[in-house]
């Protein structure tokens, strides 16, 4: 009786530690994971249990979760919200980073791909295995050196540093790091001094086609 209380004792403290733990590490293959309230203590794992099932992870205004890691045909869709530390991207999986602040760094793995317009990202953003990171503006300087063309980074340098503007006007200043055939590509839109030329030269010609 007493050996069964001492077992009965030890088994409930044991789960009362753990069971933060294992609160902290949620395996999310639903098909549409949506989080719009605070999950800090958890970090989430998108397609891990079954990466041949199409799992997207959506981030709210209000959704804050410590970090998220995809697998395998899922993807993540960031457009708000916060995620504490780091975001990462494994065989395949994608992301589409447009408005969330990442207090970490974003990482990709085997194959895959992120889309980056908006938001911030504190730290870095590193690719490896063939994966590549997209990122959308204006402005870009690159080891000091301005970038105004649609360039891939690993023809200048597999890491440094990136600053400029984002798509939405976000500002960005990251080191980056490439490895083992991945890339990491900027994306110039036009400045909208040039883009307004642009059309007010268009317009003048079709002007111009109209007289005659």
């Amino acid at each position: 009786m007493k050996t069964n209380l001492k077992f009965t004792v030890t088994l409930a403290l044991i789960l009362a530690f753990a069971a933060p733990a294992f609160s902290a590490l949620l395996f999310s293959d639903k098909p549409n994971e949506f989080i719009n309230s605070d999950h800090s203590t958890d970090t989430y794992y998108v397609g891990f249990m079954l990466p041949t099932i199409v799992s997207n992870f959506n981030l709210g205004p209000q959704g804050v979760v410590e970090a998220v890691s995809a697998y395998g045909v899922s993807s993540l869709l960031l457009p708000e919200g916060t995620v504490l530390n780091d975001v990462q991207l494994y065989n395949g999986s994608s992301a589409a980073v447009a408005g969330t602040d990442i207090g970490g760094s974003l990482k990709l793995f085997g194959e895959s791909m992120a889309v980056v317009n908006a938001g911030t990202i504190a730290d870095s953003v590193e690719t490896s295995d063939g994966s590549i990171a997209y990122i959308v503006g204006t402005g870009f300087v690159v080891n000091s050196i301005p970038v105004s063309i649609d360039t891939g980074l690993s023809s200048i340098a597999p890491a440094g540093n990136i600053s400029g503007v984002l798509e939405n006007g976000d500002p960005i200043n990251v080191t980056y790091s490439i490895a083992d055939n991945a890339d990491v590509v900027l994306i110039v839109l036009p400045e909208p001094t040039v883009f307004c030329f642009l059309i007010i030269g268009s317009l003048l010609l079709l002007r111009r086609s109209h007289a005659c």
